[in-house]
């Protein structure tokens, strides 16, 4: 298992910090960076996006013809609700106080391939298969 934590956020692509500026924890991902990670991470086989939002992670995926699986609970389809999966890859931004909560169900579903869009929060490590957050 492999866990990816973008870390560049949206400065390089944007020019501004991605921030909730009414305290929410959504934070929704520009197309341009959705499109930068997918094009840099190259995923292969189907992709979840457990906290879809506003489509931006699904968006990139089919412009390269993937297929993909997506849950958003706003619209009544809860990750943590997830019993089964066949995706190699998880691409999101989650809610960043769900954040070890994602990478967990991650796991849990057995996804080979965990990539987190996380602009500053912090630095963290997947020990391969044994899933050990460091």
């Amino acid at each position: 298992m492999f866990l990816y934590i973008v870390r560049h956020g949206t400065d390089w692509i944007m020019g501004r910090k991605l921030t909730s500026y009414n305290g929410e924890d959504k934070i929704y991902t520009p197309d341009e960076l959705a499109n930068a990670i997918v094009q840099e991470l190259k995923p292969k086989g189907i992709v979840l996006e457990p906290c879809m939002g506003e489509g931006a992670f699904t968006r990139a995926v089919s412009k390269y013809g993937l297929v993909f699986e997506w849950c958003e609970i706003n619209k009544g389809i809860d990750f943590f609700d997830k019993e089964t999966t066949n995706a190699d890859w998880m691409i999101t931004n989650p809610p960043f106080s769900k954040v070890f909560k994602f990478i967990k169900k991650g796991i849990e579903l057995d996804t080979a391939n965990i990539t987190l869009d996380d602009t500053d929060l912090f630095e963290y490590r997947l020990n391969s298969r044994s899933a050990k957050i460091f």
